[in-house]
Parts: structure tokens; sequence; C-alpha cells
């Protein structure tokens, strides 16, 4: 990303550092999420529908059905 403005790296960067946080910890809410960001391609990452399902299974399995 280097033609984008300092500023916009730097809170990108402290966007993942945090997101990654909690997908790191499990919360079924992010993982789906980061599931969707690979799905659309959205973010910055590659589309990929096979990683999308692989996090999409993994937040469903993590919530309990009380949850839902």
């Amino acid at each position: 990303m280097p033609s984008l403005p300092r500023r916009f790296r730097e809170v990108m960067r402290i966007f993942w550092l945090r997101f990654g946080r909690h997908v790191d910890n499990d919360v079924p809410e992010a993982i789906k999420t980061l599931g969707d960001y690979y799905f659309f391609g959205h973010m910055g990452l590659v589309k990929s529908a096979k990683k999308a399902a692989k996090l999409w299974k993994r937040g469903v399995e993590l919530k309990t059905w009380t949850q839902w």
C-alpha cells in the first residue's frame, strides 16, 4: 500500500490488530465478519469462498444455540 496516505495505513494497521485479537479470541461475530471479508474480497483480502466457508463454519460451531 505505498500509494496510500500514511495516516490511512496506520488506521488500517490498528484495525487489523484489534480485529485480529477478536478472531484469535474466538469471538463468533468477528470470525463471521472475517469470512464475509474473504467471500467478498473486502479490506484488501483476496476473494476466497473456500476460506469464507471454513470461517463461517467455525463461527457457527462457536455459538451456542441459545445465542441464536
